[in-house]
């Protein structure tokens, strides 16, 4: 322990503000536990995730507006005629903010009338039983707690061969935060979010080309749902190619080119891009520490964790793993980091959940 650093207390402690996060910090909380509930996009936008900020709300209103203006464009054979229907993604933009605001507003609310502290900030692990968090305000604040749940959710995933410049290269969020329909777009990873975006796009108007390095697209769901899929994207025009790897981005003649291997043969296709998402688990760590000079000692007993030197990280979720997904350390001091029969103290065991 640090000089001066005094540890507050906690019963659970809950790691994200999201729907896992919070909905699972309610539950506690009706069951009795006291829960203090930590998320570093607390910062700027409060409780709810990047689900209700920059994810699954979004969506599901430009979804909404896609529809909409997609049912101008099909309806007059039905008898439906509307003419000059056109779409003002800058006027979405202020819509969005004001139903983020809204239902952030509702989680807060859920927090105050459960006695749930709220806390914005970065957390890290120090113990199995303890994390620092760092404040917006530049101090830091020390929690020891009986259980955690970590629930941090995903972030867009950033490939080196194509750096987001968050102009022309964007993740899905700035795909949600776009003022105009693009004429064109690729979409790198053909998993649930890069079709979500695809699909509403092409009903938007734009032309989209979605790459999947896998054989198919969803390859983590069932073949049926993937061939649904695949028919809704081929009748609004989307263009699919499967076994195609983006290997890098270039600016050539005013056009954005995108270099992919499809099926063992180089291929140049003009776009912006947007890449897919991977699990937010960065930061969510736990470091070795020692008491009065004494190292700590971890190994990972269950879970999807592995240690590295002296640092525990999550390792990749099996894609049908079923949530909440169980992690447990075990600590001790005084022993052998190879032999834990060896120890000299009582072993410290501590379990966190990942909620999806």
């Amino acid at each position: 322990m640090v000089v001066g650093e005094v540890p507050e207390p906690v019963d659970l402690l809950v790691v994200g503000a999201g729907p896992g996060g919070y909905v699972a910090a309610v539950r506690a909380a009706e069951l009795g536990r006291r829960v203090v509930v930590v998320d570093r996009e607390g910062v700027e936008g409060g409780p709810g995730g990047a689900c209700l900020r920059v994810g699954c709300i979004p969506s599901k209103a430009l979804i909404e507006l896609a529809h909409a203006y997609e049912t101008t464009r099909t309806a007059a054979r039905a008898g439906l005629r509307v003419a000059g229907a056109e779409v003002d993604l800058g006027t979405f933009q202020g819509r969005r903010r004001e139903i983020v605001e809204k239902l952030g507003g509702g989680v807060g609310g859920l927090f105050e009338r459960h006695k749930i502290r709220y806390v914005a900030g970065e957390l890290t692990f120090s113990r199995p039983d303890r994390a620092a968090v760092a404040l917006a305000d530049g101090n830091s604040s020390f929690l020891e707690f009986k259980q955690a749940i970590v629930a941090t959710g995903s972030r867009p995933f950033e490939l080196p061969t194509l750096p987001v410049d968050g102009e022309r290269v964007l993740t899905s969020t700035g795909a949600l935060a776009l003022e105009e329909v693009p004429a064109t777009m690729a979409i790198v990873g053909g998993g649930y979010i890069g079709l979500e975006i695809g699909t509403y796009m092409a009903k938007l108007g734009t032309k989209v080309t979605v790459l999947e390095a896998m054989p198919r697209l969803l390859a983590t769901y069932d073949q049926d749902v993937a061939n649904l899929v695949g028919r809704s994207l081929k009748k609004r025009n989307v263009n699919v190619l499967t076994s195609a790897l983006a290997k890098g981005v270039k600016e050539k003649g005013g056009q954005l080119v995108v270099e992919a291997e499809v099926e063992g043969k180089t291929q140049q296709i003009n776009f912006p891009t947007i890449p897919d998402q991977k699990l937010n688990t960065k930061g969510i760590e736990l470091k070795a520490t020692s008491t009065a000079g004494v190292p700590v000692y971890y190994y990972v007993k269950e879970g999807p964790a592995a240690l590295n030197g002296n640092r525990l990280t999550l390792t990749k979720i099996p894609p049908r793993a079923k949530f909440p997904v169980k992690v447990t350390v075990v600590a001790w001091q005084y022993g052998s980091s190879v032999e834990p029969k060896l120890q000299t103290a009582e072993p410290v065991e501590r379990s966190f959940y990942l909620v999806k």
